[in-house]
């Protein structure tokens, strides 16, 4: 019964802390989105790296997963 209380006590703070880093991530995404756009629009570099960039930072939902990728697990394909 005590357990039960303190994880329902906990949903105020879980919340707070999801929407914190929710809002760090779209932040992160939006600066990492604006600067590979320079990238991504510069016909000079290899086509497949900048598909490959775009793939990951090309929209900000895609920017947005990724950040979500880096942040909880599986980093190492965007990095």
């Amino acid at each position: 019964q005590i357990l039960t209380r303190c994880l329902a006590s906990s949903t105020t703070m879980l919340f707070w802390t999801f929407l914190l880093l929710t809002f760090f991530q779209c932040v992160a995404g939006l600066v990492a989105s604006t600067l590979c756009r320079d990238f991504i629009e510069d016909t000079t570099q290899d086509a497949k790296v900048r598909e490959d960039v775009y793939r990951y930072y090309g929209t900000f939902s895609r920017t947005f997963l990724t950040m979500f990728e880096i942040l909880f697990a599986n980093w190492s394909p965007p990095c």
